[in-house]
């Protein structure tokens, strides 16, 4: 089955009516105004209705686990942005299958590993890239970008502030099912496990607010070890609210939070955590350690979005787009799997970033 050709640029959202999603074709539509951008749905009365507030936005039904859906489309797209988990991973092997560029920011760490399986098997005539790691790969972007100027790296240390008010979606809490099973991370040059809130470690956020941060899992884990050559990534997350923090720790490590598992309690799980708020700022702490000329050194980043995680992270989303695109200033890769990370180049990164009011600050010490 051939899906109809087009001569204008034309971008498929799919999960587009969600929080992460239509901010995606929102912040897409207002940087590139010639772009077609097509929200994918399950439903088309809340697909049409999420494209009406948008320019150059059209609703359409597309379901992710039909592998049909990208067949069924009037025209053939030039990407497909997936803001929606792919469980089954039909359409990404219908996006292969057909030649058509993808972008998936929605996988966690074993997700990833078995989009990594399928492209390796598949050998795609077109990008395939793997976005998923923490706020669509922006803080891992600006790690690589830190590591970038070392000799060699010895730690990436990531730190994740979780604002309880922010505004989010479904999928940002899905880690939450996977907050006691343990999880493999490279440790000192070598392959490791770690167990989920263990390992906590004390740090001061860009906001001022210091706290105990823990080890969760997260693709960023199990990508930048490669991608920076790096002995040892971790990545910590903490709550801004001091107690919940605590009692997440008690819960988890105590093992009740065991005795919640399985569909049936699913929905207590995630009310738990996800009860967005009025909005919130999301603040990234990254503190990348290593060598350059014999010395020691340290670069500590911090990232700020005033307008909360699932702002930051449909900005992760476009900026990747427009990278594989090869749009703005973005250069674009070449055909098969590569990672959000690897977006750039720098300047033309940080430019956008600052462009959609991302503040990044960087500092250098020797120690």
């Amino acid at each position: 089955m051939k899906i109809p050709q087009t001569h204008s640029q034309t971008i498929v959202v799919v999960g587009g009516c969600g929080v992460v999603g239509s901010k995606i074709a929102s912040i897409l539509a207002r940087r590139n105004p010639g772009m077609k951008i097509l929200i994918g749905g399950r439903s088309i009365e809340k697909a049409m209705a999420t494209a009406s507030m948008i320019k150059n936005a059209q609703g359409v039904t597309f379901d992710v686990d039909d592998p049909l859906s990208l067949y069924r489309l009037h025209v053939r797209p030039d990407l497909v942005i997936v803001a929606v988990n792919d469980l089954q991973d039909a359409t990404l092997r219908a996006a292969i299958k057909a030649g058509i560029a993808i972008v998936d920011i929605t996988r966690w760490t074993d997700r990833v590993r078995d989009l990594e399986a399928i492209v390796a098997e598949a050998k795609p005539e077109s990008p395939v890239i793997a976005g998923s790691s923490w706020m669509a790969c922006i803080p891992g972007a600006l790690t690589l970008v830190a590591a970038a100027g070392m000799d060699s790296v010895d730690s990436i240390d990531m730190s994740v502030l979780y604002a309880m008010k922010d505004v989010s979606g479904g999928n940002s809490v899905e880690y939450m099912d996977r907050l006691t099973a343990p999880f493999s991370v490279m440790r000192e040059g070598k392959m490791a496990i770690s167990v989920p809130y263990t390992e906590g470690r004390t740090v001061q956020f860009k906001n001022n607010y210091k706290t105990t941060v823990y080890r969760f899992d997260s693709p960023d884990q199990h990508v930048l070890p490669r991608l920076a050559d790096a002995g040892s990534v971790a990545m910590r997350i903490a709550f801004d609210d001091k107690a919940t923090t605590f009692i997440f720790w008690l819960i988890i490590r105590s093992g009740l939070w065991d005795l919640f598992g399985g569909e049936r309690f699913k929905s207590l799980r995630r009310r738990l955590l996800h009860n967005p708020g009025p909005g919130a700022p999301h603040l990234v702490r990254v503190d990348v350690t290593g060598k350059r000329a014999g010395c020691k050194l340290q670069r500590t980043l911090h990232v700020t979005d005033n307008e909360g995680q699932s702002h930051l992270t449909a900005v992760g989303a476009v900026l990747q787009t427009e990278w594989v695109l090869g749009l703005n200033g973005f250069s674009a890769p070449g055909n098969g799997l590569h990672y959000g990370e690897q977006m750039g180049p720098e300047s033309v990164l940080t430019n956008a970033l600052a462009a959609e009011g991302v503040q990044i600050s960087s500092l250098e010490v020797l120690v």
